[in-house]
């Protein structure tokens, strides 16, 4: 083989683990996007309920179930 021949072998190779990377990297910074424009959406969604309503109710609920699900708790001995 020729010099010039190899060179150009090298270049395409090259080229091909550049745009390898450069994918890999845009990939992973888009999917970083994503998954930021989720975490907001999820946010704003968790704004626009009633909070206080929403954990009073939540209060309750474990309340009347720690009620009804309580047992004696007997100790044993070792």
């Amino acid at each position: 083989m020729s010099k010039k021949n190899e060179n150009v072998v090298l270049k395409r190779i090259c080229i091909f683990f550049i745009g390898l990377i450069l994918g890999l990297l845009a990939g992973h910074k888009m999917g970083e996007t994503k998954m930021k424009e989720r975490f907001h959406d999820r946010m704003m969604k968790k704004a626009e309920r009633p909070m206080l309503l929403e954990k009073r109710e939540k209060r309750k609920k474990l309340k009347e179930h720690l009620e009804r699900t309580e047992t004696p708790r007997i100790r044993v001995p070792r």
